[in-house]
């Protein structure tokens, strides 16, 4: 399953449930074009609401998801890498974990991580970047648009 597939039918089968579900798939709609929109205040008031809607529903694939489009805003858009290399550490971490393993979404961690490495350090990272690149590109399927990224 690619990375968007997943995310559409993941919309389609909250769009259907309760009222939290309902706001849960709304939110996963709206956010990835408010980072691209450069809307980061409204990202940022998104996202614990999200958050907290996609752990209360015990969702944590939705969690991955909001989390790097979370640190998409904040690193590459905004440029940040001083909290936000912590959690793109942690958020790794939790996209290979026991009830993520699997995501598509957790490809994209990688990224997240390399560029706050980029921004904190420059070059001093440079092995680090490599490494978590290559252990991407053995899992991410070339024709997927997120190939690009990493």
């Amino acid at each position: 399953m690619n990375i968007w597939a997943w995310v559409q039918e993941t919309k389609k089968r909250l769009g259907r449930g309760d009222a939290r579900e309902a706001r849960l798939a709304e939110l996963m709609h709206e956010l990835p074009s408010a980072v691209v929109d450069e809307a980061h205040e409204r990202v940022d008031g998104m996202v614990p609401e999200a958050l907290a809607l996609a752990r209360e529903l015990d969702e944590p694939w939705v969690e991955g998801f909001l989390r790097h489009w979370n640190l998409q805003s904040r690193v590459l858009h905004r440029r940040r890498a001083g909290a936000e290399l912590r959690e793109a550490v942690a958020l790794l971490d939790f996209a290979n974990g026991p009830h993520t393993r699997g995501c598509p979404q957790g490809v994209c961690t990688v990224q997240d991580l390399a560029v706050c490495y980029a921004i904190r350090d420059g070059p001093g990272y440079v092995p680090e970047r490599l490494a978590v690149a290559r252990e991407t590109l053995e899992r991410i399927d070339p024709a997927w648009g997120c190939f690009d990224c990493i």
